[in-house]
């Protein structure tokens, strides 16, 4: 079972997804259990169990997370299809593992370091650092925990990472492979480079009949058509629908009532604080500040803070403390608060930008909230609509007078392809923008009415393919030009490139490069050094690959990126010195640091999984994951 799960995850699309819970896990922890447990396991190991509703609870909430980013479009099923219930039950089964093996080792994390990591967390600060429990509350609503519940994943996460802590704690990388990964990822070279541009070569002699006519029989994919297909189809899209509707004043009033919120912008605040422990402190310094004393330099003095870490940004009235928050917003900008009570102690602030509240009065808005209204009454007609033509067509009526059943008309595409276009190679417009509709029209035989498919907009469409024109190749008369065309660009192809192996053959052989520019008439470059990821107008990436598997004096022919064809001679290679100390150097050895854990935990993973009997209730997992 877990190496199908493995499998399972193994696609690109399924990496995004292990990606995206791995971040999940790290900030929250492991799923709460919410409800009533199943008295069945599905996967159990040591005694240890995952319920159904543990499963399933797990699930929901991956895919909630899902859809804040994908939309809520994103469900359930196409969830599943790209693996997501496997990777949630392979991570708790992990996790399971860890946590029994954790227990066998004596692992436990106390009550007094549980509270101070929730206490200490980000998530729940408030703008000036404290633990805000009202944050706390709303993020274990928002994600559907209780307190004990939460408290306890989080003992369990800690105690799991003491595990991992001590499997990966000596993971440091060697000396001699941060200096030879660094200078691998650093290391330039400078290139010397002659263009051949088409235009260097003379323009091809007209072709004969002939020669066309071989060309065109010995390339037919170049001149075949594509299959088409003539489609009727019927659209019911709430853009259409949305125009017929009329809406009163009263209507968009409460409307705009109701959605008052997102028509106001919050106002806010960038401050500068300066926080002191004792009054008399702040007192002082408030004192100097009257004076004309810098800000930054009184906080300096006090506080050690530089003016970065004094300042705030963007704050709303509900952000600062409610000892402190009206006082606050009652300054104008560029005013120095006096010394001001709050939790924390003693503070100074200053107003250095200033943005008060803005409602957008219903003039403004008008349109958007008609449009907006039109468009859910619109959705809602629409159901009712899709539901009378479905009638329509389950009494025996065709797709055209399915239509006109509901007051619509069936339309017509001659001809279409899969991209889309027409014979012409134009797109055919006016069409149903979701990717189904050229997939219904090419996965139907003729005749075959689709069934009626719901948008993302909530518009409905369905097509019917009348007939279907074969792939075929065009006639060798209708497409003479575009023989031409095409004999054209391989001949001038073949030249360019005969041109660029005659000048690399020269090179190669002793003449300078200088020289054989001057005698031809182009254009010697000298680049700059250039890195392994450089591309430019005439060395695209795989010229610049072939550039640095190059040894130094080594001639390189290559197609440039706009055309044309470039010959480049590796003049120097440039090694940089491995610093003892900087930025990258740190970066590097951070990334070898995980690769290494990430290593380590796999293989330990590994033992893991012989060691301990793994039991699937495939009974169960088929309950509540059906038809996978």
């Amino acid at each position: 079972m877990l190496i199908s799960l493995r499998k399972g995850a193994g696609t690109w699309v399924a990496r995004i997804f292990i990606g995206l819970l791995v971040l999940s896990f790290a900030v929250w922890g492991i799923a709460d259990f919410l409800g009533a447990r199943s008295t069945t396991a599905v996967a159990s190991i040591e005694g240890r169990e995952i319920d159904a509703a543990s499963l399933e609870n797990e699930f929901q909430r991956e895919l909630y997370r899902l859809q804040q980013r994908f939309g809520s479009s994103f469900d359930s099923q196409q969830a599943r299809s790209l693996g997501l219930d496997r990777q949630v039950l392979r991570q708790m089964i992990t996790r399971m593992m860890f946590d029994e093996n954790a227990e066998e080792l004596g692992l436990y994390t106390p009550d007094s370091e549980v509270a101070k990591v929730i206490r200490e967390d980000p998530v729940f600060a408030d703008p000036f650092g404290g633990f805000d429990r009202a944050r706390f509350e709303q993020a274990l609503r928002n994600n559907g925990y209780t307190e004990r519940d939460f408290i306890a994943r989080t003992r369990e996460e800690m105690t799991r990472r003491q595990l991992i802590a001590g499997l990966t704690s000596a993971t440091l990388p060697p000396r001699h492979m941060l200096k030879a990964l660094y200078q691998h990822q650093n290391e330039q070279r400078k290139v010397s480079l002659i263009e051949i541009p088409q235009t260097a070569l003379p323009e091809p002699k007209p072709f004969e009949m002939a020669e066309l006519r071989e060309f065109y029989d010995d390339n037919p994919g170049l001149f075949t058509a594509p299959e088409y297909r003539a489609v009727t189809y019927v659209s019911m899209q709430p853009e259409a629908l949305a125009d017929e509707i009329a809406l009163d004043e009263t209507e968009l009033r409460e409307e705009y009532e109701n959605r008052l919120a997102e028509f106001t912008t919050i106002g806010t605040r960038d401050i500068a604080q300066i926080l002191f422990t004792e009054q008399s402190k702040a007192e002082a310094a408030y004192a100097r500040l009257q004076e004309g004393e810098d800000f930054a330099a009184i906080a300096e003095e006090f506080s050690g803070l530089s003016p970065d870490e004094i300042t705030l940004t963007g704050i709303t009235r509900n952000e600062l403390h409610p000892d402190i928050a009206a006082a606050v917003f009652a300054l104008e900008e560029g005013a120095i608060s006096k010394p001001l009570k709050s939790p924390l102690g003693w503070q100074i602030v200053r107003i250095d930008d200033k943005r008060p509240e803005h409602v957008q009065p219903l003039a403004d808005v008008r349109d958007k909230i008609s449009r907006d209204l039109a468009l859910q009454r619109a959705e809602s007609a629409l159901f009712d609509i899709s539901n009378r033509f479905e009638d329509a067509r389950a009494s025996g009526e065709t797709l055209e007078e399915a239509a006109r059943t509901i007051g619509l008309q069936a339309r017509k595409i001659p001809a279409i392809d899969r991209s889309g276009n027409a014979p012409d190679g134009t797109s055919v417009t006016d069409l149903p923008s979701e990717a189904e509709f050229l997939g219904d029209i090419f996965d139907s035989a003729p005749g075959e009415e689709n069934d009626l498919r719901e948008t993302r907009a909530g518009g409905y469409f369905v097509v019917r393919v009348d007939t279907i024109t074969p792939s075929a190749l065009r006639p060798f008369e209708s497409v003479v030009d575009e023989v031409r065309s095409a004999m054209r660009a391989r001949a001038t192809a073949q030249a360019l490139e005969q041109l660029a192996n005659d000048i690399r053959a020269r090179a190669e052989a002793g003449t300078p490069l200088a020289t054989i520019a001057e005698e031809r008439g182009l254009t010697l470059t000298d680049r700059p050094a250039i890195g392994r990821n450089f591309r430019g107008e005439l060395l695209s990436p795989a010229a610049t690959a072939e550039i640095f598997a190059a040894e130094p004096k080594q001639i390189i022919s290559t197609p440039a990126p706009k055309g044309g064809f470039v010959v480049a001679r590796l003049d120097e290679i440039l090694v940089p010195d491995f610093p003892a100390d900087d930025s990258q150097t740190a970066q590097l050895n951070t990334a070898l640091e995980n690769q290494m854990a990430d290593d380590i935990l796999a293989q330990y993973q590994t033992v893991l999984e012989q060691q301990y009997e793994l039991q699937i209730n495939q009974n169960q997992l088929a309950s509540l994951f059906p038809d996978q």
